[in-house]
């Protein structure tokens, strides 16, 4: 760490949120079905090339996406977590902390432009892949729609190779489209989980590396809910439990509302959609299904009460709410 950052508290880069959950699928036409009908998510634009769909209801330029394990880029890959994206203010402060990363010892496998954004990959110590990226114009749709293909569609990119834009381009106040005739009418992704063989280094990278702030929970406990500069929880990292599975548990998506939550526990029921959990807390209403191809995604909605109030909980129950 630099001395700028130790004094200051903070992390190498500063995130405001996290804007995607992107995951592998081993049918990407048919489980983007699954998507759209059950989970609520629209199909904004795809990629026939690297056999990918991009979902989003409008809160960015994707919320999610699937990729499939029988495309170019999914070679010697399974189901699950492709990456998770955390949001930055702008590409100037995208471009000024990559300039820091040094100092933190870690290295990005990846950088590249995807048009409408700027991007950094890399992975965690237990392998979990990870995304830093600005928006770097302010209306995706111009850019993202439709069929888009071809040669270099996501060119490698530098930090500071081209004039970083400085103000923020990311969406305000989006207008939200919910599905509504699917399942879950689903707003945006907000958060996801992972459960950590080393608990205190995968802490120690969200916290000084990609600069997540926690907001309950910490070393001294079984896990710590991570926030960015918006203030809503973004990751849950937990420490592995006997009988857990290391790495990620779920991505956790936004209802609209209440009646949202009832009507998707009714229809679930309805139509036979299999409910692996349904916990219920004054912080939050959890539901928990899988897709078809094994990735679990949860659908919630907040209560009154502090997220703060599930370190309380049995581990087991925190990890399905947070």
């Amino acid at each position: 760490m630099t001395a700028d950052s130790k004094s200051s508290g903070r992390g190498i880069f500063r995130p405001r949120r996290l804007g995607h959950i992107n995951y592998w699928v081993s049918d990407v036409a048919e489980t983007s079905k699954f998507y759209r009908d059950v989970a609520g998510l629209q199909t904004v634009y795809t990629r026939p090339g690297i056999k990918a769909y991009f979902l989003s209801n409008g809160n960015t330029y994707h919320d999610s996406a699937i990729f499939d394990v029988t495309g170019p880029r999914g070679e010697g890959r399974v189901n699950g977590m492709h990456h998770a994206a955390f949001e930055l203010e702008t590409e100037a402060e995208l471009v000024e902390d990559y300039a820091r990363i040094g100092a933190y010892g870690f290295e990005f496998d990846w950088n590249l432009s995807a048009d409408v954004a700027h991007c950094c990959y890399g992975h965690d110590p237990e392998g979990n892949r990870f995304e830093v990226y600005a928006d770097v114009k302010a209306n995706w749709r111009e850019e993202r729609s439709g069929e888009i293909d071809g040669p270099n569609q996501n060119p490698d990119w530098q930090p500071g190779t081209t004039r970083p834009v400085t103000v923020p381009c990311y969406p305000v106040d989006p207008e939200i489209l919910i599905v509504e005739d699917a399942v879950f009418h689903t707003r945006r992704a907000v958060h996801y989980a992972l459960i950590a063989d080393d608990y205190d280094r995968l802490l120690d990278i969200y916290t000084k590396l990609v600069g997540l702030v926690p907001m309950a929970g910490g070393g001294d406990h079984d896990f710590t809910l991570l926030a960015g500069s918006v203030g809503e929880a973004s990751m849950a990292l937990f420490r592995r439990q006997p009988g857990w599975d290391a790495g990620f548990h779920h991505g956790g998506f936004e209802l609209d509302g209440e009646p949202a939550f009832e009507r998707a526990l009714k229809l679930c029921a309805e139509r036979g959609i299999a409910i692996e959990r349904v916990i219920e807390h004054g912080a939050r209403r959890a539901i928990h299904i899988q897709d078809p191809c094994g990735n679990r995604l949860q659908f919630f909605v907040n209560g009154e009460a502090d997220l703060g109030g599930l370190v309380d909980l049995p581990p087991e129950d925190a990890l399905y709410l947070a």
